[in-house]
């Protein structure tokens, strides 16, 4: 939902804005946008939170602009988008790294607080990872079965089946306006990098930590479901 109110109108206007005038490498975003975050991150140690996150949104808002112009201009999508994953993990760590520096003396609790958001985005990203493995596999045999339309209540339909055609249906709704049915992994970052500094309440770092679930569990379902339908369809 950031992504689609916050951030990509306005990247997507920047992208259009330069591309008509200069040739602009993408890179040169993904560079802004990891320099952006590491600023960010020496503010957080320093205690300058509310500078901090307007580095974090700036770095955002950069994020947002170096695939847009990478599309438009017709370059190398796949590599910048590579460039661009590999850089986001390493400023989102120096950032967690940064905040878990602040909080520790405020608190146990606070620390915790951190760790466990961490924890929570490295297990989704493992998740998701395997998933993405195991996808293009079940989709590159037709006779496995996957993506195919089961109607619910029928007798071969499985549990995991059906919750893949409640999924898939309102994702289709959604997809029109670009949202998902659960919180993404940047809305938790920006609650967690740009609310929280912000505010300053060691609740919103939890709620941040909350907000990685719903999409850890999708990853989850949709690993067993692959797992389920590979499982199913070979030969006995």
């Amino acid at each position: 939902m950031v992504e689609v109110l916050l951030i990509d109108y306005p990247t997507l206007r920047l992208a259009e804005a330069l591309s008509k005038r200069w040739t602009v490498p993408p890179l040169a975003f993904t560079a802004l946008a990891l320099l952006a975050r590491i600023l960010a991150a020496v503010a957080f140690v320093e205690g300058l939170l509310p500078w901090g996150a307007i580095g974090v949104f700036a770095g955002m808002l950069f994020d947002g602009t170096d695939g847009k112009l990478a599309r438009i201009q017709s370059h190398d999508a796949e590599r910048v988008g590579a460039l661009d994953f590999i850089s986001d993990q390493v400023a989102t760590l120096v950032l967690v790294g940064a905040l878990i520096f602040r909080l520790s003396p405020v608190g146990t609790l606070a620390a915790i607080s951190a760790y466990a958001w961490l924890a929570l985005y490295v297990i989704c990203l493992a998740v998701g990872s395997t998933y993405f493995r195991l996808l293009p596999d079940a989709m590159r045999e037709p006779e496995s079965g996957f993506g195919e339309q089961v109607p619910v209540g029928s007798g071969k339909s499985s549990l995991l089946e059906r919750l893949a055609q409640t999924y898939s249906s309102t994702a289709r709704r959604l997809a029109r306006f670009r949202l998902t049915p659960y919180p993404t992994i940047v809305d938790s970052e920006f609650v967690m990098f740009i609310v929280y500094p912000l505010v300053q309440q060691t609740w919103i770092v939890w709620l941040a930590a909350l907000l990685i679930v719903p999409n850890l569990m999708f990853l989850l379902g949709s690993v067993l479901f692959v797992l389920s339908k590979s499982t199913g369809d070979r030969p006995r």
